[in-house]
């Protein structure tokens, strides 16, 4: 998070947090977490519904391959990069 001084007219200075670049990139982790937690322990219901601003549809995490086709859980696999491997290796 990242601490911001503002001010609105005729009030005083107040301190805002806003998320940074990285706070940003843990928004769909935390969905994710959030939906987990809604199916197995909260009975399949949620406080809240996301939904697309243009559409009013609900939304759901997926994991998709690189050309937005989403993947089957019996269609994944997890592959070690040799490159990365090697640099934790020294």
């Amino acid at each position: 998070m990242e601490r911001k001084k503002y001010r609105e007219d005729g009030q005083r200075t107040r301190i805002e947090y806003a998320l940074t670049k990285m706070g940003k990139a843990l928004g769909l982790p935390f969905i994710a977490m959030t939906a987990w937690g809604d199916k197995w322990l909260g009975r399949g219901s949620s406080p809240f519904t996301l939904r697309s601003k243009s559409t009013g549809q609900k939304l759901s995490i997926a994991l998709v391959d690189e050309r937005g086709r989403l993947a089957k859980g019996s269609d994944i696999e997890v592959a070690i990069d040799a490159a990365a491997s090697r640099a934790v290796d020294k």
